[in-house]
């Protein structure tokens, strides 16, 4: 096996409620693919945020990642990639960006993370260890996270995940009492990483932001006037 190449992927990002108010809605995504130890081939101004990921203030993504393989169990060297929405001159929003860790020797998806942001500057992690050289992965999770004023917290989550190649392909259901309340998919096609491909895309990355923080507080208003509760975050525990 070779490591997957660095790119940009070109989608569609869809998110669908279906209780107790059906509601979906999708739009169009410029996402980048990228090897963390070498971000430096990023054409300008395409950046990855370092100012919004990991530790976050600026600080090296490499060292908290590897201390986050650790924590979960992986004690062997991983070459790692970052899959998230570009920052244009330094400024962008990632609600989701995933991290993927491969062996360095046998170039297996060994690792990965999921890097969950909200809207009040808040972070959470969900590491994922796969034990079998696959090219889809299926796992679960308890959301430990608050993320939308509109979905309880006493959920789960349930990923499947394709290895990154040619396309990109990421399904999330969330269910609460075993009953299914939210998804959320990103199905995506590669383009070559290059100032070409970048012009192209540039409009449209662009708005890309304004777009997604537009969107989700569209969706937010239209459950609210639909009669939906307003959840407030919960207390820091002390």
């Amino acid at each position: 096996m070779v490591l997957p190449a660095p790119c940009l992927y070109r989608g569609i990002l869809m998110h669908k409620r279906v209780q107790p108010i059906v509601h979906r809605f999708q739009y169009r995504v410029a996402s980048l693919f990228i090897r963390l130890d070498n971000t430096k081939q990023l054409p300008w101004p395409l950046s990855i945020g370092a100012q919004t990921h990991g530790a976050r203030g600026g600080l090296p993504l490499m060292p908290w990642l590897e201390e986050q393989a650790i924590n979960a169990g992986i004690n062997e060297p991983l070459v790692y990639y970052i899959h998230c929405f570009p920052h244009l001159f330094g400024m962008g929003f990632d609600p989701l960006s995933v991290y993927f860790g491969y062996d360095a020797q046998k170039h297996e998806l060994r690792f990965i993370l999921y890097e969950v942001k909200n809207r009040e500057g808040g972070q959470h992690c969900y590491p994922v260890v796969l034990e079998n050289p696959e090219t889809t992965h299926k796992h679960s999770a308890d959301k430990v996270f608050y993320v939308s004023p509109f979905l309880e917290m006493d959920c789960s989550y349930f990923f499947r995940t394709e290895s990154p190649g040619e396309t990109f392909s990421l399904f999330i259901r969330q269910q609460r009492g075993g009953k299914d309340i939210f998804f959320a998919t990103h199905n995506a096609y590669r383009s070559p990483l290059s100032r070409w491909a970048l012009l192209r895309l540039l409009p449209s990355i662009l708005v890309q932001p304004i777009k997604i923080v537009g969107l989700i507080y569209g969706h937010a208003l239209y459950l609210r006037l639909r009669g939906l509760m307003y959840l407030k975050p919960p207390l820091a525990k002390l």
